[in-house]
């Protein structure tokens, strides 16, 4: 027994973790509120894969905007990338969403957060609506997200 703690301490084992230091690590909602440049709601239209190398095989969404709720994004189409990385599973055509971009870039990455919603939801009647369902588990976050937008100037 005695060898085998002296073998694990010894031996290193390799590992990493994924951090975002810019959010210290939050996943608050409204630490990243803070932090974005543009915050939209909307659905995924359509996606592809760039299977480039040197792309490190980002996928390419086109985003149909229904409301800006902060920054420049206007109503319309929004193209956007998504970086290869861990906790990316990409995101669903024909889902909507609310997305948090940074530094004016168009790109997702590990760090980003992003709501999904319910797909048939489309506008802000109805997405203030779902912030009041207990039943829907992205009404809390919704709900502060609403509370800081309604709290801009």
């Amino acid at each position: 027994m005695k060898y085998l703690l002296l073998l694990i301490a010894f031996i290193s084992f390799p590992a990493f973790s994924w951090e975002c230091p810019q959010f210290g690590n939050s996943t608050d909602v409204s630490t990243h509120w803070h932090a974005a440049t543009d915050v939209i709601f909307g659905r995924v239209k359509s996606g592809s894969i760039v299977e480039d190398p040197a792309v490190t095989y980002d996928q390419i969404y086109e985003f149909e905007v229904f409301h800006t709720l902060k920054g420049k994004p206007e109503s319309g189409k929004f193209n956007f990338q998504v970086e290869k990385g861990p906790g990316i599973d990409g995101l669903m055509i024909g889902q909507s969403y609310i997305l948090f971009f940074y530094s004016n870039s168009k790109r997702i990455d590990f760090c980003s957060i992003q709501i999904e919603l319910s797909s048939h939801i489309n506008d802000l009647v109805e997405l203030k609506f779902s912030n009041s369902r207990s039943d829907v588990w992205y009404s809390r976050p919704l709900k502060e997200l609403l509370d800081l937008w309604h709290a801009q100037p």
